[in-house]
C-alpha cells in the first residue's frame, strides 16, 4: 500500500465494496423508509450493488492483464459515437420507457406544453369546476388564490424548450440530441483539463458512456438532461474565457436556472465562481453575482408572471406572491432535518452507483481522499458535489421516483472529470493493475444494462396500460382511487384547458359530497383497487381500500355509475 492510502487503488476498491454491501443491507430492515425507495433498491438496485461489490472483491485479490488505449480516439469518431446515440436512445424512449411520462414532475412537462402550445402561460380553472383544481391536478401547480392556475409550478424552460422542439420534430429526440451535444463538448473539456494523459480523457468519456443514469434518463422529459448538459456548456464557456466565454456562461446559467428547478445549477456553479474570489478577480466575481442575482430574482417572481397574465388575483403568500413568497413556500418548509434523512441519503446513493460506471465510486474517492493534490478546478469541482450532497440532504432527500439519483444529474459531468482526476492521482506503480479493474468494472455496468432497462420497462408497463383504461372511458368522468399507498395519482391526468373527455378526477383530493356532486353533472366510471389489480398496478396492497370506499359509498346505486370497460 502505498503512503497515502486514499491514493491506493485497492485500498479504494475495498473501501467502496463494504461500504456498498453494509449500506444495502442495513437499507433493507428500515421501516420508516417510503415504499417508492425501498422497492427500487430491492428490485433494480440492489443485484446490480452486490454484482459491483462481488467482481470488486474479485479484482483485490486479482487484476486482468487488460489495458486501456493509449491513443485518443479522433474528433471525428467522437462526433459519429455522439450521432449514433441519438437514433438509439429516441428507440430506447420508445420500446422501453414506451414513450409515457410515468411521474407527475414528468407530466407537467406536458402539461405547461400545451400551455405554450396554446400560445399562453396557463389557464385559468373555469367557476364552474371551483374546488376541483386539485383533484383535477393532483400535484405541483401554482397555489395561486386557491388552485385556480392551470399551469405547473414547476419553472418553464425544459417544457418550453420541448414545445419548441415538437414543432418540428418529434420531443423525444430532444433530450438525446441533448446528451449527444453533452459527449462532444465533454469530450472538449477532457482534452482542456487532462491534455498530458490520454488514459484520463478515456475515462471521462468512458464514464459518461457507462452511465445508465445519463441514457436512460435522456429517455424520459425529466429537465435533468438539460441540466447535466447545460452545466458541461457552462463549463465549457467558463474555461475558455474571455468576453464570448463568460457572456456565453452567463446566458447559459440564465437558462440552467429557469429549467424546472433554480437549485442545481447553483450548486455546481457556486464554487467554480467563488474560485474568482481566490484568484482575485473582482470585476469578473461582480459580474457574475449581479448577474446571477437578477436572474434568480427573475425566476422566482416567474409564477407572478403566470398568475397576471391568468387576470387571477395574487396571493398574499406562497410562490405566486413573488421572489419572497417563492423562498418561503418552496425552499424554506424544507429546511429541516428529518429522522429518515439519512438512510434516504444512503438509498439514493446507493442508487446513484448502480446506475452509473461501476468504477466510478472507486475513483471519487481516490479524488476525494486525494483533494489536497487536485488542482483549483477539480477542488472546485468536488466542492460542488459534495455540497449538493448537503444541501440535498437538507433541503428533500427524499426522491420518489427515478432512474438513478435525478438530484444529482447535474453533476454527472464533474464527476466523469473527477474519476479522470482519480485516475490521475494514482500511483503509476498502480495504474497497470488499475487499468484492468477500471475495464472489468466497465463490463459490469454494461452487462447491467440490459437488467436495468428491462426493470424500467416493467415498471412503466402497468400505468400505460392503466391510462390507456382511464382515457378511454365512454363517461363524462373518471374517478380514480388514489387513496394512499397506492400511487394511481399519478395517472390522473387532464389538458390545463380541462378539453379533453373523460375529465379524471383523483380521489385522495377529494371527499364525498364532492363525488355527490359529480354524480349530479354527469356519468362516472369508477376506477377502484381491483381495477388497478387488473393492469398490475397495486398487487401488493388489500383489495379493501376503507378510505375511499367511505367517501364513495355516496354514489352507491346512483344511476350516473357505469361500469369500468377494460
Amino acid at each position: 500500500m502505498s503512503d497515502n492510502k486514499g491514493l491506493d487503488w485497492n485500498w479504494a476498491l475495498s473501501r467502496s465494496a463494504i461500504a456498498m454491501v453494509l449500506a444495502g443491507l442495513a437499507m433493507l430492515p428500515i421501516a420508516g423508509i417510503n415504499s417508492i425507495p425501498k422497492f427500487y433498491l430491492r428490485t433494480q438496485d440492489l443485484p446490480v450493488i452486490l454484482a459491483i461489490a462481488s467482481v470488486m472483491g474479485l479484482l483485490i485479490w486479482r487484476q486482468p492483464g487488460w489495458k486501456l488505449p493509449e491513443k485518443l480516439p479522433s474528433t471525428r469518431t467522437i462526433w459519429i459515437v455522439a450521432l449514433v446515440l441519438v437514433p438509439l436512445l429516441w428507440a430506447g424512449t420508445h420500446l422501453i420507457m414506451l414513450d409515457y411520462p410515468l411521474t407527475r414532475d414528468e407530466h407537467m412537462v406536458v402539461f405547461d406544453g400545451a400551455n405554450f402550445a396554446s400560445g399562453r402561460l396557463g389557464f385559468a380553472l373555469p367557476e364552474e369546476w371551483a374546488g376541483f383544481g386539485e383533484p383535477l391536478v393532483p400535484n405541483f401547480l401554482i397555489t395561486a388564490d386557491g388552485w385556480q392556475a392551470m399551469a405547473s409550478a414547476y419553472l418553464p424552460i425544459n417544457a418550453m424548450m420541448r414545445t419548441g422542439f415538437g414543432m418540428f420534430a418529434d420531443p423525444a429526440l430532444m433530450n438525446p440530441i441533448l446528451v449527444a451535444i453533452g459527449l462532444v463538448v465533454l469530450w472538449g473539456l477532457a482534452r482542456r483539463i487532462f491534455p498530458d494523459n490520454s488514459r484520463a480523457v478515456w475515462i471521462v468519456m468512458l464514464t459518461y458512456l457507462l452511465s445508465a443514469q445519463v441514457m436512460t434518463n435522456a429517455m424520459t422529459n425529466y429537465a435533468m438532461t438539460g441540466h447535466l448538459v447545460f452545466n458541461i456548456i457552462w463549463l465549457s464557456l467558463f474555461l475558455r474565457g474571455g468576453v464570448v466565454g463568460h457572456a456565453g456562461a452567463i446566458v447559459v446559467g440564465f437558462f440552467a436556472l429557469g429549467l424546472h428547478q433554480p437549485v442545481f445549477h447553483p450548486l455546481f456553479a457556486g464554487p467554480i465562481l467563488l474560485g474568482l474570489l481566490w484568484q482575485r478577480r473582482f470585476g469578473l466575481f461582480a459580474t457574475y453575482a449581479v448577474t446571477y442575482a437578477a436572474a434568480l430574482l427573475f425566476w422566482f417572481s416567474y409564477p407572478v408572471l403566470v398568475v397576471d397574465s391568468l387576470g387571477l388575483e395574487r396571493a398574499a403568500s406562497g410562490s405566486a406572491a413573488g421572489a419572497g413568497g417563492f423562498f418561503a413556500e418552496r425552499v424554506l418548509p424544507l429546511l429541516r432535518i428529518d429522522e429518515i434523512m439519512i438512510p434516504l441519503m444512503l438509498v439514493n446513493i446507493l442508487r446513484a452507483i448502480a446506475w452509473n460506471a461501476a468504477y466510478l465510486l472507486p475513483l471519487f474517492l481516490i479524488a476525494a481522499f486525494g483533494w489536497k493534490k487536485l488542482d483549483a478546478l477539480g477542488k472546485q469541482l468536488l466542492a460542488g458535489v459534495l455540497l449538493t450532497i448537503v444541501a440535498i440532504a437538507i433541503l428533500l432527500p427524499y426522491q420518489g421516483h427515478g432512474w438513478g439519483y435525478r438530484y444529482m444529474h447535474a453533476l454527472l459531468g464533474p464527476l466523469c472529470l473527477l474519476a479522470g482526476y482519480g485516475w490521475k492521482l494514482l500511483p503509476d506503480a498502480q495504474k497497470p493493475a488499475a487499468q484492468g479493474g477500471i475495464i472489468a468494472l466497465a463490463l459490469v455496468s454494461v452487462l447491467a444494462l440490459p437488467f436495468q432497462w428491462w426493470s424500467a420497462h416493467r415498471f412503466i408497463e402497468p400505468h400505460v396500460k392503466l391510462y390507456e383504461v382511464l382515457s378511454t372511458q365512454g363517461t363524462d368522468f373518471v374517478l380514480v382511487d388514489s387513496e394512499m399507498p397506492s400511487h394511481a395519482v399519478d395517472d390522473v391526468r387532464n389538458l390545463p384547458d380541462l378539453s379533453n373527455r373523460p375529465l379524471m378526477f383523483s380521489s385522495r383530493e377529494m371527499d364525498a359530497a364532492q363525488m355527490d356532486e359529480l354524480c349530479d353533472r354527469g356519468s362516472i366510471a369508477v376506477v377502484t383497487r381491483a381495477d388497478l389489480k387488473t393492469v398490475g398496478l397495486a398487487e401488493n396492497l388489500p383489495d379493501e381500500s376503507p378510505e375511499f370506499d367511505a367517501k364513495a359509498r355516496v354514489l352507491e346505486g346512483r344511476e350516473c355509475v357505469h361500469p369500468v370497460k377494460h
